[in-house]
């Protein structure tokens, strides 16, 4: 006898029966149950609107399932447990298969699965049995879900400025996989793929990348994969032009950024120049062969920087390829002495007399107008540059001291003709007669090599011819 008020929550369960209890019931119609829209809490509302009676009594027969085992999903390494409400006559027995597989152990209403794994997920049920016989529930889909693991970790990549970095991470789990790609730890955007590409990567871009794998079990992160980026050469000071002296050392400088190491590779005329392999070049004793032009190649794994060309110059001393000659001149002559020489532009000169420079005679000529004795003697000249100074030989001038013609004596040879004996020489004289003193008729020219001379007329003895010596005017 008595009353009995029963809440029952159908948000849990919904569309299911709830199993309330057991009660008995006296013979007759005094008995019986009220549904009502009271609620615990304000601003419920009551959802169950029927209700079921089983009689326990029933005829002997197979058991009964009162409540069928609920589906689930759990994660990895947890427990799942399934329950099933049966009633029937006599003792009840319990056997819970897995995908139709009888489970060993599983003989109780309550079956447990501890530490679940993926071979666990699948269908169970349970057979319900008593002495009438069985009965199977419907099944209840056990969904096991596995975190990601990483099965694959990212690699590091050593690659050029300006190329494309991929990175690519394996995992397993329960899909659906998600991803998100992180540089340094911070999140990295629009990068939720499986693979990441680092397009056209520069120096910033170097630094440790790595990939978060979720789902609705958990997450994995990969382990740190380096980009490491390759910046070609840059040549950031050019080796300079020189211009040097004979025995001086030429001494090229490079510099150059860029991921070490670097190489170096100088050349000369575009020759590689054996063992030149640094960032200096030395040139020691340098001579004319020397000279040229000199370039430096800087190398490393991600590209080639070439300098700009240098030129060496090796200066060239003076060297004299035409001596002043030595001159024999009459008095009051114009003399101009030459001198031709090579060497590194510019070229100096200054010549002297008898070893004293003379003022003002810096060219490559010297001009001596109208000479007289007194300008006679030895000339030379210097021609100098910034190596060295070279001095020409002597160039000797010699003035002709012109002497007076004499007739030295007058003799009549036994062949009836005249012989003149002339001093003066040597030269170039005229020998010329008159009858009279007044009127000069030229006889010969004669050339003496000596201060002595001779003429024989080769006209007969005349009665009278008078006879003079002279210079010739082509002396």
């Amino acid at each position: 006898g008595g009353s009995q008020t029963i809440p029952v929550n159908q948000e849990i369960n919904g569309a299911k029966w709830v199993l309330v209890g057991t009660f008995d019931f006296a013979a007759g119609s005094s008995g019986f149950v009220r549904i009502t829209d009271a609620a615990n809490d304000a601003g419920q509302q009551v959802m169950a609107d029927a209700i079921k009676f089983v009689s326990l009594t029933t005829p002997a027969g197979p058991p009964t399932i009162l409540a069928q085992p609920s589906g689930r999903s759990a994660i990895a390494g947890q427990s799942a447990v399934f329950t099933v409400n049966a009633t029937g006559s006599g003792t009840l027995t319990y056997q819970w298969r897995q995908n139709g597989t009888n489970i060993s152990g599983g003989s109780t209403s309550t079956y447990t699965r501890t530490n679940l794994q993926p071979q666990h997920a699948g269908d169970y049920s349970v057979r319900v049995a008593n002495a009438n016989g069985s009965v199977i529930s419907s099944n209840a889909t056990l969904a096991v879900l596995v975190p990601p693991s990483i099965t694959t970790h990212p690699s590091g990549i050593t690659t050029n400025q300006g190329s494309d970095a991929t990175f690519s991470v394996g995992a397993a789990g329960t899909g659906p996989l998600f991803y998100h790609w992180q540089m340094n730890g911070q999140n990295l955007s629009d990068a939720t793929n499986a693979t990441y590409v680092r397009t056209e990567v520069q120096p910033l871009d170097e630094g440790n990348y790595s990939a978060i794998v979720y789902n609705s079990a958990g997450a994995a992160i990969s382990s740190n994969a380096v980009l490491t980026v390759r910046v070609p050469p840059t040549i950031t000071a050019q080796p300079g032009d020189l211009t040097l002296n004979p025995g001086a050392t030429a001494n090229f400088v490079v510099h150059a950024g860029g991921t070490a190491p670097l190489s170096y590779q100088w050349q000369k005329d575009g020759a590689d120049l054996p063992d030149q392999t640094t960032a200096n070049l030395d040139r020691l004793n340098v001579q004319t062969s020397d000279a040229g032009v000199y370039s430096v190649i800087v190398s490393n794994a991600a590209g080639v920087d070439v300098s700009d060309p240098a030129v060496l110059t090796v200066n060239v001393a003076p060297m004299i390829t035409v001596h002043p000659q030595s001159q024999r001149v009459a008095a009051g002559s114009n003399v101009l002495f030459t001198v031709s020489a090579t060497g590194t532009e510019p070229l100096a000169y200054q010549w002297s007399f008898e070893g004293a420079e003379i003022a003002g005679a810096t060219g490559s000529t010297l001009a001596l107008p109208m000479v007289q004795s007194t300008n006679g003697g030895d000339y030379s000249v210097t021609v100098s540059n910034v190596v060295a100074l070279v001095t020409s030989s002597n160039a000797l001038l010699s003035l002709i001291v012109e002497t007076v013609p004499k007739i030295e004596s007058i003799t009549l040879l036994p062949n009836q003709r005249i012989e003149l004996l002339i001093s003066g020489g040597p030269g170039q004289f005229a020998i010329d007669s008159s009858p009279l003193l007044s009127t000069w008729t030229n006889l010969t020219t004669i050339t003496a090599t000596g201060t002595m001379m001779n003429f024989v007329d080769p006209d007969p003895v005349q009665t009278n011819r008078f006879y003079r010596a002279r210079r010739s005017t082509g002396q």
